[in-house]
């Protein structure tokens, strides 16, 4: 497509292919003691990548990120506090600050504890060029498993492996040169539009949705809103790490009117983490559970795809937002 915009046209939408440039790198860690861990773990892992990579790299820790001349090239800054000055320039006029290019999937612990000898898996996705930091992100996480060790009871770990997973879903095991070279794959993660009708599908929440809606999270599923974020996130994404597509609001407002939600199972769910940096407890509560949506969805399809695969909603950074879709046997 040669970077071209895509725009759909009033009255339908059409979007003919999305793509941007990502990367998904696994961490596989062992555990070398027994301790408790929370259920959503993706805030401790930020927050101890943050820490520990800020302190390897910053230069002058009594300066706001914000007024630093190193940014473009500080591992920190560019991954955890990037400004849109230096890095979005079209987007400074409506925010100072633009969101993190990496989600952090974690592995949930289901019965809050992580025993000894126990695996996890630690996921990350880097977004454009930022991948040129992955070194840093694993010397500080050897880092922590070794010296300061994970959760309340600081669970020391050791990484066992870790692994670039490709578009494909294979999985290319990486040594230290390829780490400390760089020696990845660069890849596009591409989403066209469908071949054949698609009027149902399953969605999930997997980890808790912050959407807000006039300053206010919503506490039950609003399909409008879901929709309108994912929009959101997919303009956001492809505008600075793909082609720019972009649809019609009005056509998306139109579509949605016109779908049916069956079978809603999504609750709220309460979820806080400590802020280190601003020491006091966050509430990170979104909306988990699934529904089935009905609809014309066949246009918006590729927009739902890569919104699965990015997350939607606030603190993405965290985790949260992930999504899956079913399709219905036949479609």
């Amino acid at each position: 497509m040669n970077g071209a915009d895509l725009v759909s046209e009033s009255p339908g939408i059409q979007i003919d292919e999305i793509r941007i440039r990502a990367t998904k790198i696994t961490f596989t860690l062992v555990a070398s003691s027994t301790g408790k861990m929370p259920y959503y773990s993706s805030s401790i892992w930020r927050g101890m990548w943050g820490r520990e990579i800020k302190r390897k790299t910053c230069l002058y820790t009594e300066l706001d990120c914000k007024y630093c001349s190193h940014m473009p090239n500080c591992a920190y800054g560019s991954v955890f506090e990037p400004t849109s000055e230096v890095f979005a320039g079209s987007l400074k006029e409506t925010r100072q600050f633009i969101s993190p290019p990496v989600v952090i999937e974690a592995p949930h612990f289901v019965n809050e504890i992580w025993n000894e000898g126990e695996t996890a898996e630690l996921t990350i996705t880097f977004f454009g060029d930022v991948i040129h930091f992955l070194y840093y992100f694993v010397d500080s996480l050897f880092e922590i498993g070794v010296k300061y060790g994970a959760g309340p009871n600081r669970i020391r770990f050791h990484i066992k492996k870790i692994e670039q997973i490709l578009k494909n879903g294979t999985k290319y095991l990486l040594n230290h040169r390829q780490i400390r070279d760089l020696g990845v794959f660069f890849e596009d993660y591409v989403w066209r539009e469908e071949e054949h009708s698609v009027s149902s599908l399953f969605i999930s929440f997997d980890t808790p949705i912050r959407m807000q809606k006039k300053g206010t999270i919503l506490d039950s599923l609003d399909i409008q809103e879901f929709l309108l974020n994912c929009q959101r996130r997919m303009e956001y994404l492809t505008s600075l790490y793909g082609n720019n597509v972009t649809i019609s609001k009005d056509c998306l407002l139109q579509l949605s009117s016109a779908c049916t939600v069956l079978k809603d199972f999504v609750v709220w769910r309460d979820w806080e983490r400590f802020s280190s940096k601003q020491k006091k407890a966050m509430n990170l509560g979104g909306l988990t559970g699934a529904f089935h949506l009905q609809g014309n969805l066949t246009p918006i399809l590729p927009m739902l795809k890569l919104a699965s695969f990015a997350h939607v909603g606030k603190q993405t950074v965290f985790g949260l937002g992930k999504f899956s879709l079913y399709q219905s046997i036949g479609e």
